[in-house]
């Protein structure tokens, strides 16, 4: 009698609790993820502000090196 109950009931038991822990994984895996890709992302867009730096950074050198060019030749 004892076998049929434990068997009756742990079998379940253990399925539920098992589709349960997947459950429980594939959230906290997905979470993971989207905290890496927070972090990718504020990354790329710290990047993309550098490259608008230099961009503005060359702008000016060029407008200088244009400046000094016109009063060369002047």
């Amino acid at each position: 009698m004892l076998t049929a109950l434990t068997g009756r009931w742990l079998l379940p038991l253990g399925a539920v609790l098992a589709a349960c822990l997947c459950i429980w994984w594939l959230i906290d895996s997905r979470a993971d993820l989207s905290a890496e890709n927070d972090a990718l992302r504020a990354r790329i867009e710290a990047q993309e502000r550098m490259d608008h730096v230099e961009d503005d950074l060359r702008g000016r050198d060029n407008d200088g090196i244009r400046d000094w060019l016109h009063r060369r030749s002047q």
